[in-house]
């Protein structure tokens, strides 16, 4: 599961982002100030970490920024900032001479994605999803023609997988589904006494829509949220056979 370094923020806007990401079944790490957070971001190497400008007085902006791009062992986690709109006025303060707008210094501090609040739910969502997928590709990916039943609501239909990982899996699908979606999969898998159906919640974070005038194939990927131990095991088993023939 993708985990989400965040400050823990008493504000509102934060916990509605929290209960956001929760619910699309990130794991969310909690860090109680911008010592903890480096202190997690080193440990437990998120896959990405969420700012907001406006915590501990502006400590959890710009200055956890530039001291994670700082240290080689965090350097390479995204960074997404949320911080006030009006912030990107000119501010003239040190180190800045002539006064640089805030948002510049960000991105000198190289934060992947600054965002400005009130954010939009599937504005962050897909900000969350495009950037995590980095990690997701990390995880080997194989190639797969996999029975697959998709269920949403009241709405149930079967498809075919393109391609599987531990944490995921690309459903060849007319049907278009919403980034951010989160629908109930059960996934047929081969084995040695027949089949095995590992059930999943999946969360959209790629659609692909049919358009006879592009190469790509439509279908909608999906991220793998609340798989059993024995579902993920059977999984991981899975990929690892079909890359050693592969």
């Amino acid at each position: 599961m993708t985990k989400i370094l965040i400050v823990d923020e008493a504000e509102l806007l934060l916990k509605m982002e929290r209960s956001f990401l929760r619910r699309a079944g990130f794991d969310l790490l909690l860090a109680c100030n911008p010592d903890d957070l480096f202190r997690k971001a080193r440990l437990s190497r998120p896959d990405l970490v969420l700012l907001h400008a406006g915590g501990h007085g502006g400590e959890c902006g710009i200055p956890c920024a530039r001291r994670l791009k700082e240290d080689p062992e965090t350097s390479r986690i995204p960074v997404i900032l949320v911080r006030p709109r009006d912030a990107a006025k000119v501010v003239p303060s040190p180190p800045c001479e002539r006064g640089i707008c805030e948002r510049v210094i960000c991105e000198r501090a190289i934060c992947e994605r600054v965002l400005d609040s009130p954010v939009d739910p599937h504005v962050l969502l897909d900000a969350v999803c495009s950037l995590a997928r980095v990690s997701h590709r990390i995880q080997h990916r194989v190639p797969a023609s996999l029975p697959v039943e998709i269920r949403s609501h009241d709405t149930a239909w079967r498809g075919r997988t393109k391609d599987v990982s531990a944490g995921g899996l690309f459903i060849l699908t007319r049907r278009p589904l919403k980034t951010g979606e989160s629908v109930q999969v059960d996934l047929t898998l081969p084995a040695p006494a027949g089949v095995s159906v590992v059930s999943a919640r999946g969360v959209v974070v790629r659609g692909v829509p049919d358009d006879p005038s592009s190469y790509l194939i439509a279908g909608n990927g999906l991220r793998l949220a609340d798989v059993d131990e024995n579902g993920r095991r059977e999984l991981e088993e899975f990929v690892g056979q079909r890359g050693a023939v592969s």
